[in-house]
């Protein structure tokens, strides 16, 4: 049986390893790599197709 005061210290261990993960500088950096990347290769082919189609 779990009590509230129990309950909620899981809630902040929880929360508070959110608020760690959003915080790492490494993951943070991949995501900004892998973000970019994917934005480039689709202005890449939406000017492809683009330009296929007008020429």
């Amino acid at each position: 049986m779990s009590y509230p005061c129990h309950l909620q210290g899981i809630k902040r261990h929880q929360a508070s390893q959110r608020v760690a993960k959003m915080n790492d500088h490494m993951f943070v950096e991949t995501l900004i790599i892998s973000s970019s990347f994917f934005a480039i290769a689709v202005i890449l082919i939406a000017s492809v197709l683009f330009l296929e189609k007008r020429g």
